[in-house]
């Protein structure tokens, strides 16, 4: 009997993906484009959605939005030279991506979630209390930023030097930025406390390297993600050691992340192939061990999963709902300076906004999300999707034992030359980045993608598509690839 219903429900849940899919309407070569009338949208309202988001330009930067509805795109704007075809930094959206591949990975048998990040990075520890720690962090305790690695997300120029983010990126870390992460001191018990972490993200694509041939690994995420849903243009930047970095730099257009955000939207399948593990989108919608049972109070309030952020509230910690105006199966993949790919299943929703604002508070989500929503009109068609119940059971299998010598972990740097170093690393890899794998105008990428730092000592090589910035010496930026993207 039990085989039975489990065969039946099993037979139920492949039906239901297979019907959604059938009722997706998937884009082939390109999107499919119409009017927002044409899918129950009010033009005049969402003209309010489209002012809020490019005006007010001293905190909005607005260099793209797509908002794409029942599997149509109805709205597309560009500004800032930025075009349909012009790849667009992730910043942290890079992380749901990572996400995705790993839950792939593990589908395969490559990798699991309970693996520990000491099979890979065996670091010697101060204390036996700091070995019992180290020893419980896993690839789901880095995936859901509740590893307990004491870690300083501050992008902020009070000091950039003792920030952890900053000393990874574009410090000695960044030669090896998994390895740095995981050189990390242990603040707390894995599942104790959400942090969020850019460096705990990283560790997961140093360990799933460590997992496949060289060549392989570099054609993976193209080869099980990017070409099975027509991502045609994206760059994925890796540190020295040939690792992605998988917390921050993947360069895409618009039309490709809202790509992203489609098979998402119909729960991992694109077409008639579950490209996605159902059990890891059901993963990536339960909430964080540190938030949902943690001992440790977030230092802000927070919905987040594994690569995303929810809008599910969080009672262990009295959180509300983040975004009140929106549905509670609303989950969003976020980056640095206003990226945002918004993914609302129940209204066959996906929005895609690309920018370069100052800060990260340049969009109220809450106010963008209603404006929008405010725009629908009541006959809408009843949703594909009901809100996914999350499987909350685990992949539970033994990690392959490896034998990995350490490397000796980076030590922070803090005197004015290295700050002068750090400045000049700065400047040289992101202009070089915004130049040469955006394709963004010298002007633009000193004015706006740099926000104006003037960049004396510079010189810029565009045959070899290299940049040099600073001086004693100078920090050298190159693009290394069409794939690979910028390296200094």
């Amino acid at each position: 009997m039990m085989n039975r219903t489990f065969s039946y429900s099993l037979l139920l849940m492949l039906f239901a993906i297979t019907s959604n899919a059938q009722q997706a309407k998937f884009p082939e070569a390109d999107w499919e484009v119409a009017t927002p009338e044409s899918t129950q949208v009010n033009s005049e309202k969402l003209k309010a959605w489209v002012d809020y988001t490019f005006t007010d330009l001293k905190k909005r930067k607005t260099d793209a939005l797509i908002l794409v509805h029942q599997g149509k795109v109805i709205f597309e704007k560009y500004n800032y030279g930025y075009s349909q075809n012009m790849r667009h930094i992730s910043w942290s959206v890079a992380k749901s991506f990572t996400s995705i591949i790993f839950g792939i990975a593990e589908s395969e048998g490559i990798i699991n979630r309970n693996s520990k990040m000491a099979d890979f990075y065996p670091y010697p520890t101060s204390s036996s209390e700091e070995k019992v720690k180290r020893d419980q962090v896993t690839m789901s305790s880095l995936v859901t930023m509740s590893s307990g690695i004491d870690w300083k997300e501050d992008y902020g120029t009070a000091s950039p030097l003792n920030s952890d983010v900053t000393q990874m990126l574009y410090m000695d870390g960044h030669r090896d930025q998994a390895a740095y992460t995981a050189s990390r001191p242990m603040k707390a018990t894995p599942g104790d406390e959400f942090l969020y972490s850019t460096g705990d993200i990283n560790v997961l694509m140093g360990a799933l390297k460590a997992k496949m041939p060289e060549a392989t690994y570099n054609q993976y995420p193209w080869e099980k993600l990017f070409n099975k849903i027509g991502m045609k243009n994206v760059v994925w930047e890796q540190d020295n050691s040939g690792t992605f970095l998988g917390g921050s730099n993947i360069y895409a257009t618009a039309r490709d992340y809202a790509r992203f955000g489609y098979l998402l939207l119909n729960n991992g399948v694109w077409k008639n192939e579950q490209v996605i593990p159902t059990d890891w989108m059901n993963f990536i919608k339960k909430l964080s061990p540190g938030l949902e049972t943690g001992t440790q109070l977030p230092s802000e309030p927070a919905s987040y999963s594994a690569g995303f952020w929810l809008n599910l509230p969080v009672p262990h910690w009295k959180i509300p709902s983040p975004y009140p105006s929106a549905p509670l199966d609303t989950f969003l993949a976020i980056g640095h300076c206003g990226q945002t790919i918004i993914v609302v299943p129940s209204k066959d929703l996906v929005i895609v906004r690309l920018a370069h604002d100052p800060d990260d508070e340049g969009i109220d989500k809450e106010v963008y999300v209603k404006l929008l929503l405010d725009s629908f009109k009541a006959t809408q068609p009843a949703p594909r999707f009901e809100p996914v119940k999350v499987n909350t059971a685990s992949v539970v299998q033994t990690p392959d034992p490896i034998t990995i010598d350490p490397p000796t972990p980076p030590q922070k740097k803090t005197s004015i030359i290295h700050f002068t170093r750090l400045i000049a690393s700065v400047r040289a890899k992101e202009f070089c980045s915004c130049h040469f794998i955006v394709g963004q105008s010298v002007d633009f990428c000193t004015k706006e993608a740099l926000h104006g730092f003037p960049l004396v000592h510079m010189s810029v090589d565009e045959e070899n598509k290299k940049v040099s910035f600073g001086i004693l010496p100078a920090v050298e930026a190159e693009m290394t690839s069409t794939q690979f993207g910028c390296s200094f």
